[in-house]
């Protein structure tokens, strides 16, 4: 069974049984008090991907293409090429570069921007031809003004002097953009930190961590919104899957009957009547992990006032972050994410594990 890890002086308020989204702990005032200063912890542990590679355009857009490469280091330095078409149909290639922001949170679901770099477009001349003797080039700056924005962790918008063309990381091979596949087994880790907020460096920080299969879902699925907010709290609303979305159903690799029905702790975010949990991602990767309650072809989602999980993936990382007011009602700080890593039957062949 998965156990979970307890510490410091919280530890004893917060039962396992309450891991799911609570109401405040005043039992339901009507608001909750922004955190002026939250404290030092208060912060998602794992950044959401975003893909290096080859952008091309979409939807018609004429100002070429962008490889975008970083590194993955804290000054997250950008740079490689834009490569376009000149007014005479004459091949261009510009060398680029920029610093890359990260937005926080509040930033990333008022925009729906991820992160975002300034590009600098340099001239190169006079380069050694091939083969030839080496000598010193020449790198000019050219006047034109630029800005890439992952707006998933695959796409984004490439604006240049004042126009804007939509863009979709591409893959070598036919097809050349190819929907991403998260089927598989995957490695799901959940946090959880809390403190009250008169005593924030006093923090509780909980972890679980199991294996859990991922399986498309290939019949149209629909879907029922209830709205059932907490004591205090007001409907926020529930994305379901749009049209075009892919998705997966989500199901733990240890029997049901060591904790039904969740034995990995799928319920950690949601309510514990949800009996089918999904996962699904638009065409830039970005989606919602959804608990549903099933009874026999119908299915319930609950909009219980409170944000389920957005998601993020990337080829072999999911992240899930879920919106929280930074400190109920002015008393407790808490903040809770997840992360889903591709694994292989044999690493999760002995089940579940504790860490250490």
């Amino acid at each position: 069974m998965i156990r979970f890890l307890h510490t410091l002086a919280l530890a004893a308020a917060l039962a396992v049984g309450a891991l799911a989204q609570a109401a405040p702990p005043d039992g339901g005032a009507a608001a909750t008090k922004a955190a002026a200063n939250p404290p030092p912890w208060y912060h998602y542990t794992w950044d959401i991907p975003i893909i290096k590679g080859e952008y091309i355009p979409i939807n018609g857009g004429t100002l070429g293409s962008l490889g975008l490469t970083y590194t993955d280091d804290a000054n997250r330095t950008f740079g490689v090429s834009t490569f376009y078409y000149d007014a005479a149909g004459n091949p261009q290639t510009d060398a680029t570069g920029g610093v890359i922001t990260i937005n926080d949170d509040d930033t990333l679901r008022r925009t729906g921007v991820i992160a975002s770099t300034p590009i600098s477009y340099f001239k190169m001349s006079n380069g050694p031809c091939r083969g030839c003797a080496d000598h010193p080039r020449t790198q000019t700056q050219t006047s034109d003004v630029g800005k890439f924005e992952w707006t998933g962790p695959r796409s984004g918008r490439y604006t240049l002097n004042g126009q804007t063309q939509d863009m979709v990381e591409a893959v070598s091979g036919p097809p050349l953009v190819a929907p991403t596949d998260f089927s598989g087994r995957w490695l799901l880790v959940l946090r959880r930190d809390r403190s009250a907020a008169s005593t924030p460096e006093d923090l509780t920080h909980r972890e679980a961590v199991g294996f859990v299969d991922i399986v498309p879902v290939s019949q149209a699925r629909t879907y029922t919104v209830v709205t059932s907010p907490a004591p205090g709290m007001v409907p926020v609303g529930v994305d379901l899957p749009p049209p075009g979305a892919r998705l997966y159903d989500v199901t733990c690799t240890v029997p049901a009957t060591i904790n039904t029905p969740a034995p990995c702790r799928l319920d950690w975010f949601l309510n514990s009547d949800s009996t089918e949990y999904t996962l699904w991602f638009d065409g830039n990767n970005v989606g919602r992990f959804l608990g549903v309650k099933r009874v026999a072809d119908t299915r319930t989602v609950f909009d219980y006032g409170f944000e389920y999980p957005r998601v993020y993936g990337a080829a072999n990382t999911i992240i899930g972050r879920m919106a929280q007011p930074a400190v109920w009602d002015g008393q407790v700080y808490d903040l809770s994410e997840f992360a889903l890593f591709r694994a292989s039957p044999a690493v999760s062949a002995g089940g579940t594990w504790q860490p250490k």
